[in-house]
């Protein structure tokens, strides 16, 4: 796969990702706050590999993100947040290391207005 990679954090079409995240980004619709971000792979990752999850914001990088390691499935950030206003752009960036293979991702976090 091709690293970084961008998708829309609520999207439809599972696994959609891109090269840039302009592409990627969809508009808020309102003054929140996003938080308590939770990750799972469908498998686990490859020895050697890594999967990075960040939260993108009008196509600068937030502090609410996490790494899924070497042979595990998950990760989680509950100790960051981030405001958003109206009309911000929002995204995922998905950046590998290693080979991780081809799983797919789950994620939630909280959105508190």
């Amino acid at each position: 796969s091709v690293s970084p990679e961008y998708t829309p954090l609520f999207d439809t079409s599972a696994n959609a990702t891109v090269t840039e995240t302009a592409a990627a980004s969809r508009f808020a619709q309102t003054v929140t706050t996003i938080s308590k971000l939770y990750v799972r792979t469908s498998a686990v990752l490859a020895g050697g590999s890594s999967a990075t999850y960040t939260l993108m914001k009008n196509g600068s990088a937030q502090t609410l993100t996490c790494t899924v390691a070497a042979a595990a499935q998950d990760c989680s950030d509950v100790a960051n947040s981030f405001a958003v206003t109206a009309n911000d752009l929002l995204s995922m960036r998905l950046t590998y290391t290693g080979a991780p293979g081809t799983p797919r991702s789950m994620w939630s976090m909280l959105v508190t207005p």
